[in-house]
């Protein structure tokens, strides 16, 4: 019988910790339900949201008489902010751990593919929402983000899905022309 040969596009690349990490996180960061509790209203939405809040509530800062208010709102949401990137980053680096132990290249994408595509389902489901004085409306992500782009203008959602993915792209340019130092 004669083997059969495969060449160099038949195999399949195989990701590494770093990769897997960082696609976990932003996956975690930008479709998992985050709760952001204020003292009367209490939201779940994805953490890229807080982060893009706290960037909204910035040149308030500056504008006169509310100084003091959106110095308590910055701190707030920089609360919610870090508590949501340190769980998630956590819960990053423990899974790229565990998938890391797979030793073939399928099993290891395949096992990636899964935990973000289940992830991704469960946004259809309707775990997002808000509610203050009255009663919690549910709804899933896209309707969340169909109800933000209605409210604060076309294209809000895609400026922060992409200054997000911007800001990523900026670090990991910035760590790759990191110098190298001689060990």
């Amino acid at each position: 019988m004669a083997e059969i040969r495969r060449g160099p596009a038949a195999r399949t690349t195989c990701m590494h910790y770093p990769t897997i990490k960082w696609i976990l996180f932003l996956t975690l960061f930008c479709a998992a339900p985050a709760l952001l509790f204020f003292v009367v209203a209490v939201m779940f939405m994805p953490a890229v949201f807080i982060a893009a809040a706290m960037v909204g509530v910035i040149p308030k800062l500056f504008s006169p008489g509310h100084a003091g208010e959106s110095l308590a709102f910055l701190f707030i949401l920089g609360i919610h902010a870090l508590v949501y990137l340190g769980l998630y980053y956590g819960l990053a680096v423990i899974l790229a751990r565990l998938i890391e132990r797979v030793r073939t290249p399928r099993g290891r994408n395949g096992l990636v593919l899964a935990i973000c595509s289940g992830l991704l389902t469960t946004t259809l489901l309707p775990i997002y929402g808000s509610g203050g004085h009255g009663p919690m409306r549910w709804v899933n992500l896209p309707a969340l983000l169909a109800e933000i782009d209605r409210s604060y203008g076309s294209g809000t959602v895609a400026l922060v899905y992409g200054a997000a993915l911007l800001v990523v792209l900026g670090l990991r340019w910035l760590r790759n022309r990191r110098p190298k130092t001689l060990a």
